[in-house]
């Protein structure tokens, strides 16, 4: 991770405000599975010599909505929600699905493209979880379901933690929610950086990552 994170190991390769990452990524396809099955002829500066370049995909790093686009998920709009298993949201949405697999995808991927109307494509597409496009993505030799690492940010701090917060706040009165400000402003912020500013019991809503971020330390003091 530490080393990913480098800026001389990251490398602009295309951006665009006209079409998304799906449809800039077929040249790029092209070129990494030539790169993994038939290798590529560098010059080492090193060795001085030329050598064989192999460079397999080990993985996609995308936040949760673009993991999703990416792998050919609808998203949480769909009623399987989850890009790596079949869980369903209305039956133990907490519980582990079957996994998802390339293979599989692919081919409920064509099902839908061949559907007649788009009200048939729309109703297929919830209930599978698969998004109907063309990927080129699909075509790299992985499985975009099993490679695409869960992050932090919308699967704990915009989840649990949003909605806790939520929930909180929809079940105390308006006395309630002056005592939790009250003892929030008095909240010693000596162990963590940064502190939370303004109303908290009226402006969370509006609150980014980084109130999301604190907001943990001050559950089990204030909140319950």
């Amino acid at each position: 991770r530490h080393m990913n994170t480098q800026l001389m190991n990251i490398h602009l390769v295309s951006s665009s405000n006209k079409v998304d990452c799906i449809q800039q990524s077929e040249p790029l396809v092209k070129d990494l599975i030539l790169l993994e099955e038939k290798g590529l002829l560098v010059h080492d500066a090193f060795l001085n010599k030329k050598v064989l370049l192999i460079a397999p995909v080990l993985g996609v790093f995308a936040d949760n909505p673009r993991a999703s686009e990416v792998s050919n998920h609808l998203g949480v709009s769909a009623l399987l929600y989850c890009r790596k298993c079949k869980v369903n949201k209305t039956i133990n949405p907490t519980s582990l699905g079957e996994s998802r697999n390339r293979a599989e995808t692919k081919v409920l991927n064509e099902e839908i493209l061949k559907k007649e109307t788009v009200v048939e494509r729309k109703r297929m597409e919830r209930q599978s979880g698969v998004k109907g496009r063309c990927n080129p993505l699909l075509n790299l030799p992985l499985d975009l379901h099993r490679c695409t690492p869960i992050e932090c940010l919308h699967t704990i701090l915009l989840g649990p933690c949003k909605y806790l917060m939520q929930l909180a706040m929809a079940k105390v009165g308006t006395n309630q929610q002056k005592s939790i400000q009250a003892q929030i402003r008095g909240f010693n912020y000596s162990a963590i950086e940064g502190k939370l500013v303004g109303n908290v019991c009226k402006n969370y809503k509006q609150f980014f990552i980084k109130f999301y971020c604190r907001l943990p330390h001050l559950y089990s003091v204030h909140i319950y």
